[in-house]
């Protein structure tokens, strides 16, 4: 899936009125992260939700009202996926400068996460500012307002 088509879901699915929250990742299968969450609907706990990264579908166990199978449930998957895909984003805007890639995104990342990086070494804003300024001559860079909050010029 491209980013901007990535975009676009994650703005439906706020439109949904789902969220999640607690989401834990966990060593899966071959190394694939797997996920437990709590899905929230328009405020309310509506199901835990967990993915053993074995290659099935997510376990959805509902807490209240059940949608069924088929479509309805496939959806709801593709809603959690999105929202799992979201939270993980986030927590890598810390980690480096993502960089838009075929499948999604790849990380420059160093030792640290970028505030350390900034805090703990004299010139980490420098190399920071150093490596995005040769990443964004040729690549779409995804986290320009959180490296432009640290204060990278973008």
């Amino acid at each position: 899936m491209g980013f901007f088509t990535y975009i676009r879901q994650m703005k439906n699915t706020k439109a949904k009125g789902y969220g999640i929250k607690s989401l834990k990742f966990h060593k899966g299968h071959d190394g694939m992260d797997g996920f437990n969450c709590v899905l929230y609907k328009d405020g309310k706990k509506y199901a835990e939700c967990y993915d053993d990264a074995r290659g099935g579908e997510i376990e959805i166990h509902f807490l209240g009202e059940h949608i069924g199978y088929g479509k309805p449930y496939r959806d709801l998957e593709i809603i959690i996926s999105d929202l799992v895909d979201q939270e993980r984003m986030k927590k890598d805007f810390k980690k480096g400068i993502l960089v838009k890639s075929e499948f999604g995104y790849r990380i420059m990342e160093w030792n640290v996460q970028l505030p350390t990086l900034i805090k703990k070494y004299n010139n980490g804003l420098e190399v920071i500012q150093k490596e995005y300024t040769r990443l964004s001559k040729n690549e779409t860079i995804l986290n320009t307002e959180y490296l432009s909050s640290i204060g990278v010029n973008v």
